[in-house]
């Protein structure tokens, strides 16, 4: 277990995020990537796209092969550049920030 404040150095210092999950409730740890404007490749699963909005690399969830061609291909591309990803931020700020969430959770709760 990575104590919080390091897990943010952690995340500062990757060149690249990656994330392969089968499975996910919420993908925090995608959202804190992308806030931190990392490139993400990601497994093409339903919740990931969803908070990605397709701006970000997929790759087949349990295949290695195309795991491997979509890191080769990040790597090799403008993807790696830093002004690709400014809207994958914008729309996770937009979306996912904390302001946000309780915003919601606020126009939630006075609708009961």
């Amino acid at each position: 277990s990575i104590p919080k404040d390091d897990a943010y150095k952690v995340l500062n210092s990757l060149d690249l995020f990656l994330i392969t999950s089968k499975y996910e409730g919420f993908g925090n740890a995608v959202v804190e990537a992308a806030f931190a404007k990392k490139p993400i490749i990601s497994s093409d699963i339903p919740t990931l796209k969803e908070i990605t909005a397709n701006m970000t690399l997929y790759f087949s969830v349990g295949d290695s092969n195309n795991l491997f061609q979509t890191m080769a291909l990040a790597l090799n591309t403008e993807y790696m550049n830093p002004g690709n990803r400014e809207g994958l931020y914008e729309y996770v700020e937009t979306n996912y920030s904390i302001e946000n969430q309780i915003d919601k959770y606020i126009k939630f709760y006075n609708n009961l």
